[in-house]
């Protein structure tokens, strides 16, 4: 449900989910705070929800090494086939879902199902959150989280972080609290963003 201001609740979100409902309902304009605790894991790759390596063996440092040098093809070529397209939504199913986060970051989703007057359906907005974010969202809708991992790899995922979302005591015209934490990248929701 909705938060009251100063109120905070807590929702799990499970590694191996592809849509993680938290049940929390967020407000157009209101100031959140979010903060993540724990740890997944990527396959054997043990992370936070920054999607930084929390602890280090041999193969884990190669997989990391290689992913830091070839980065993600699928990726590369998603982005490309929605410039080229003029898609924003046109997914590959093996590049990693938000091609501007880092591999198992916290991801939070506003979904909202609306449709406009013009029959387009409006994209769900989404935010980084790793382990800490503020953010104000465009449009009502519920939370949704997820590891930002690729379509196809949720099966080999494994663990959970706690998440805790607060409303700030501040009303929808004042400046967001803890500017230090913004979320390091959004897709607002807007077709002609991306």
């Amino acid at each position: 449900g909705t938060l009251a201001v100063g109120q905070s609740r807590t929702a799990e979100v499970a590694a191996n989910a592809v849509w993680a409902w938290t049940g929390i309902y967020l407000e157009k304009g209101v100031p959140y705070e979010f903060k993540a605790e724990g740890e997944w894991m990527d396959a054997s790759i043990p992370a936070d929800a920054d999607g930084r390596v929390t602890r280090w063996s041999l193969p884990i440092l190669f997989w990391v090494a290689c992913r830091a040098i070839l980065g993600n093809p699928p990726t590369w070529l998603q982005s490309g086939w929605r410039k080229i397209t003029g898609n924003p939504r046109a997914a590959f199913r093996i590049a990693r879902r938000q091609p501007r986060g880092r591999w198992f970051e916290l991801v939070g989703v506003i979904g909202n199902n609306r449709i406009e007057v013009s029959r387009m359906a409006v994209r769900n907005e989404a935010f980084s959150i790793g382990t800490s974010a503020t953010h104000r969202p465009r449009r009502s809708g519920y939370l949704y989280c997820y590891a930002n991992d690729t379509w196809t790899a949720y099966g080999n995922n494994r663990g959970s972080l706690k998440l805790i979302v607060s409303r700030n005591a501040l009303d929808a015209h004042s400046p967001t609290p803890g500017a230090s934490h913004p979320p390091k990248w959004t897709d607002g929701g807007d077709p002609k963003e991306e």
